[in-house]
């Protein structure tokens, strides 16, 4: 049986760059770039754009993966997407600094783009102050593993620009998900006491993304803050879709901001969804209160992490592991769903069926 899952999805775009008389540009996925790239440099750089042509000098400060080494030049011809040509068509001059990442044919060097689609020259790599504090990069250093990567060391100067004020050009969330970095795990810990909103609001998901059951409780107790500061719609994401620890504190935190009436319904409906998705046997003792709720996607969380326990669907899963299980049958079977039209136009049916069954064997499963 397949469990059919139709939940509210709140979507956040990557960031999207318009150009006059162009189309959209998107950043680049910076895992996709260090893989791609034989040469990763942290330079200054000189860029003359003619028409749809640029010609920069890169002056090498440090190389994080490949064979340039420090105060080397590099020359580099790049010609811009058609959309992104200078309409004027007059030469322009650019300064920068920045990650630069590069292919090394042998004979010359070219440049693997920061941003999809059509863009500028600035565009293309991803821009980092030429000078910050010693002291943040002493902190941040300490979080390398012995023998670093290179997507741990871009990664790095991508957290000592953002802590130094640059903006955040990486999207670091979903970068953690695939990647794990320690880098920007300790990262994380440390943005929750920034002052800087941008940065506080990626700690708060960072730490979620990497199962901290402690961030839940503090996200629980600052709801009223944390809810009109920026960023509070990405972290209700996160929570609903992606939180999925099924550990005993984990489950409790969870648990208590669900069942909590005094705080806001759409922090309690991403709790709720989360805890059903994981829907461990501790987790029932808070979602079966929510059977008695009028709240629609708090009753869709009840029914659908229940029946997922109780018919033996994996964590995070949609259909039941294979094997006998104690509590499946073919009612349980037909009652489960996780879908809030189905629930709301035959509410009795499953709602009813749920409480009844949790009578019978809250006190086995207490």
């Amino acid at each position: 049986m397949r469990l059919k899952i139709v939940l509210p999805f709140i979507c956040t775009l990557p960031l999207f760059v318009a150009m006059a008389g162009a189309g959209l540009a998107s950043r680049a996925s910076v895992i996709r770039l260090t893989n791609t790239a034989d040469t990763i440099v942290m330079a200054s750089a000189n860029a003359t754009t003619v028409g749809g042509n640029v010609s920069a000098t890169i002056h090498v400060e440090q190389v994080l993966k490949g064979l340039p080494r420090p105060g080397d030049t590099l020359s580099v011809v790049w010609t811009l997407p058609r959309g992104s040509w200078p309409l004027s068509g007059k030469a322009e001059f650019s300064n920068g600094h920045g990650l630069f990442f590069l292919l090394d044919s042998g004979r010359s060097w070219s440049l693997v783009p920061a941003t999809n689609g059509d863009a500028r020259w600035d565009d293309t790599y991803i821009h980092t102050p030429a000078t910050v504090p010693q002291s943040l990069r002493d902190v941040a250093s300490a979080s390398l593993p012995a023998r670093a990567s290179p997507l741990d060391k871009v990664l790095l100067e991508v957290i000592v620009a953002s802590e130094a004020g640059a903006p955040t050009w990486v999207d670091l969330i979903p970068t953690f998900r695939e990647s794990n970095s320690p880098v920007l795990a300790a990262a994380f810990a440390r943005f929750l006491s920034k002052q800087d909103a941008e940065l506080t609001a990626i700690g708060f998901r960072g730490s979620l993304a990497s199962g901290d059951p402690s961030v839940l409780l503090t996200i629980h107790q600052n709801y009223a803050t944390l809810s009109s500061a920026k960023g509070w719609v990405p972290l209700l994401q996160d929570l609903t879709w992606y939180y999925l620890n099924p550990a005993p504190e984990a489950v409790q935190a969870l648990g208590q901001i669900a069942v909590d009436s005094t705080t806001g319904m759409d922090l309690r409906i991403a709790a709720a969804t989360a805890l059903a998705k994981i829907h461990t046997r501790p987790s029932l003792q808070y979602l079966a209160p929510l059977l008695e709720t009028q709240n629609l996607s708090l009753l869709t969380a009840a029914v659908g992490g229940i029946s997922g326990f109780v018919n033996n669907i994996p964590i995070g899963g949609h259909e039941p592991a294979a094997g006998a299980w104690k509590y499946r049958n073919r009612d349980t079977m037909s009652h489960s769903i996780f879908d809030e039209r189905a629930i709301s136009q035959r509410r009795a049916y499953y709602v009813d069926f749920w409480k009844s069954w949790w009578q019978q064997n809250q006190t086995e499963l207490r």
